[in-house]
């Protein structure tokens, strides 16, 4: 069995603020309402993450929550993947059930800051998702507008998950991959001996779907069935303050999924770090965070190697030509 209590723990929390200024202390992080173009006047610093969130303000599109989740996430990863140096040592970038793809323009951006910038890390990004949503093309232009060096970097990929085939040397990163898809997204990275940064969620709807999960629960199997179906709570983790007691047992069986999935990481060769942003967020807070420890091909730095063609990321599908190839021909995007 898995000890859930390694799971339940709060993990040490990084200051994740460095890279952007913190709004005033009324603001509320975890609300769903829309940045407005005044809200840019929160970030009026000069830290590496303050432009994009003006700039995102300013496009006047984004939910509250998903900036602040984004970046948490984001810079979180930087950090673990980059370990001390200023880029994350992949060629290619991976994000998954993506939206519009925020979290993968916020690594972008922090080992890309200025065209000048000279760096292996993500050679090219890939932001996939089913259909590319409004908002995308919305956070498209308004990036892009503003950095438009790295306009050749970045393709959407309009597909279903069984459908990508990963590089090894891909990093694959999900926010609130929904229920079964992120144990999808934890296949794909074990078959491929990927890195690896995941923040599940709805992890509920995989046991009411009556669907056998594609990475098992074991022993806690039974548990979890007495606890979704008989409204058990069984005290494992802390009682928090102003929680019902179906958010505790919703909690409890996310806890239990996720020591699951960790250990089924650990199992298959990962080292596997289990990080949180602020609760205040979102309650759905755990990113798992995993790299292959017996990859011989897992390089770092200027010794790893960039052999993998770009076409052999897809099964059946070329790559699309660059949707901004055309922004070439004007001198503002002379970076393109």
């Amino acid at each position: 069995t898995v000890a859930v209590a390694s799971v339940h723990e709060e993990a040490p929390q990084s200051d994740s603020r460095v890279w952007w200024t913190a709004p005033p202390s009324q603001v509320r992080l975890g609300s769903r309402s829309r940045l407005l173009p005044g809200d840019a006047a929160w970030f009026d610093g000069d830290r590496p993450l303050d432009e994009l969130c003006r700039v995102v303000c300013r496009a006047n599109f984004l939910p509250r929550k998903e900036l602040f989740e984004a970046l948490e996430v984001g810079t979180r990863i930087h950090e673990r993947f980059s370990k001390g140096s200023e880029h994350v040592p992949y060629p290619y970038l991976l994000d998954c059930c993506a939206g519009h793809g925020l979290l993968a323009w916020v690594l972008l951006l922090l080992s890309y800051p200025h065209p000048e910038v000279k760096t292996k890390a993500f050679r090219a990004v890939y932001i996939i998702d089913r259909h590319k949503p409004q908002s995308a093309f919305v956070l498209e232009k308004a990036m892009l507008m503003r950095w438009s060096h790295l306009a050749s970097r970045v393709r959407f990929i309009e597909s279903d998950l069984q459908e990508i085939r990963p590089n090894h040397d891909s990093l694959l990163v999900s926010v609130h991959a929904c229920g079964k898809l992120s144990d999808v997204v934890i296949r794909m990275s074990t078959d491929n001996s990927t890195g690896l940064a995941l923040m599940p969620c709805c992890h509920e709807t995989r046991i009411y779907a009556k669907e056998i999960p594609l990475v098992s629960c074991g022993q806690q199997e039974s548990k979890l069935k007495d606890i979704s179906s008989q409204g058990q709570y069984t005290g494992t983790g802390k009682w928090r303050e102003g929680w019902s007691l179906a958010a505790h047992r919703s909690w409890e069986i996310a806890s239990i999924i996720d020591a699951e999935r960790a250990e089924t990481l650990r199992n298959r060769g990962y080292k596997v770090d289990v990080l949180a942003i602020p609760e205040e967020i979102t309650p759905k807070n755990r990113l798992l965070v995993g790299e292959p420890t017996n990859n011989s091909q897992l390089a770092t730095g200027e010794n790893r190697e960039y052999s993998t063609p770009h076409g052999s990321l897809l099964r059946s599908t070329n790559l699309p030509a660059s949707p901004w190839a055309y922004l070439k021909q004007y001198p503002e995007f002379s970076h393109a």
